[in-house]
């Protein structure tokens, strides 16, 4: 009984395998997209467009409508936290 409360766990194990990356594969495949676009007339929608991924995100973050889901989220969860306080504040 009390060696049992003293043993510790034995650790997890995982099964992990690790995948080969060829950076002159990927490089290859990014091209081929791009002149496969400008043959077709089509925008290029590979991931490296010449921009870094900050600006991508920037672009996409001004695009859509996230400031104003923000700034809306905001407003509800102060009035939301105002209501609490009044609530606790006066009952």
């Amino acid at each position: 009984m009390i060696s049992s409360f003293f043993k510790t766990p034995r650790s997890k194990r995982f099964n992990f395998a690790p995948r080969y990356y060829d950076a002159d594969k990927e490089a290859f495949k990014e091209r081929y997209t791009q002149i496969e676009a400008e043959m077709n007339g089509k925008p290029s929608l590979s991931i490296g467009s010449g921009r870094s991924l900050r600006e991508r995100w920037e672009a996409n973050k001004n695009t859509s409508s996230y400031s104003k889901k923000s700034n809306l989220r905001l407003l509800f969860i102060i009035a939301l936290l105002c209501g609490l306080s009044y609530i606790l504040l006066y009952y």
